[in-house]
């Protein structure tokens, strides 16, 4: 297959003159020989987890991926996988079938990606920090500084608190987390009901 586009520098890719993309400087790359233990060095990596990737976006999948509502994939990123499905589709679907249903959405990041917007109310799931910290090293075998780290990396508790419109706080175990979720349940039955 023949290439459409003549690249030239600045890479105009054919932009009209005049435009941003033709006006584009050249950037300085630079000289250096990149480290060889950037690629398999574990503190480098542990320093990318913790100060790149929580900060930027990554491709996770394409639209023909996910064509049908209920069709989903996954995202594996290092030690953290995702499921990307057509969320917003099914949800309209069930909103058809029952307006006055009930749809929980559990997603990491809802509130900092500003896709608490999407939903009437927000339940945010807390705990203490000191709960947090230990829940923290357990799972993923981190030491104190590691997850104290990322946990500062991460919005703070107590802001996320403000934008909820219930909490359940998870700090004193199953049965309390329980019975706080059928409570929230309860008023949001009678919240659709008027």
């Amino acid at each position: 297959m023949q290439n459409a586009y003549k690249a030239t520098w600045p890479m105009t890719l054919g932009a009209p003159l005049g435009s941003l993309e033709a006006k584009q400087p050249r950037p300085d790359l630079g000289r250096d020989v990149v480290d060889p233990a950037r690629y398999y060095s574990q503190e480098f990596m542990r320093k990318e987890w913790e100060l790149l990737w929580p900060r930027v976006w990554l491709l996770a999948g394409v639209t023909p991926d996910i064509k049908e509502p209920g069709d989903f994939t996954t995202f594996k990123h290092g030690h953290e996988e995702f499921i990307i499905a057509r969320q917003d589709e099914i949800l309209n679907e069930w909103e058809a079938l029952d307006p006055n249903g009930i749809g929980i959405v559990d997603a990491a990041l809802m509130i900092e990606s500003g896709g608490y917007k999407r939903f009437d109310k927000l339940i945010v799931v807390h705990c203490r920090p000191e709960v947090q910290l230990e829940r923290l090293m357990l799972r993923d075998k981190l030491s104190r500084d590691e997850a104290l780290r990322r946990i500062n990396s991460q919005m703070p508790q107590e802001e996320k608190l403000r934008f909820a419109d219930y909490l359940i706080d998870t700090s004193d175990g199953f049965e309390l987390t329980r019975s706080r979720s059928v409570e929230i349940y309860k008023q949001l039955i009678r919240v659709i009901r008027g």
